[in-house]
């Protein structure tokens, strides 16, 4: 099974939609193996920048994580 986890932001913890949100790697540390990532990216000014910081962030902590697979 895939462990696909929402609500993933480097910065926020809350918005006013109540919704709350993690880092990647307290995601990956709970057991995802799927970050999904919506406001944090297509609400920032330069989209293709923040996705390539989420992929390398998201990609660091998951092979920490799984180092010995």
């Amino acid at each position: 099974f895939l462990h696909l986890m929402p609500g993933i932001s480097l910065d926020k913890k809350t918005d006013k939609n109540d919704q709350m949100y993690t880092t990647p790697k307290n995601a990956i540390e709970l057991g995802a193996d799927i970050l999904i990532i919506g406001r944090s990216i297509i609400l920032n000014g330069d989209i293709l920048s923040k996705c390539k910081e989420y992929q390398r962030i998201g990609w660091e902590n998951y092979t920490k994580k799984h180092l010995y697979f």
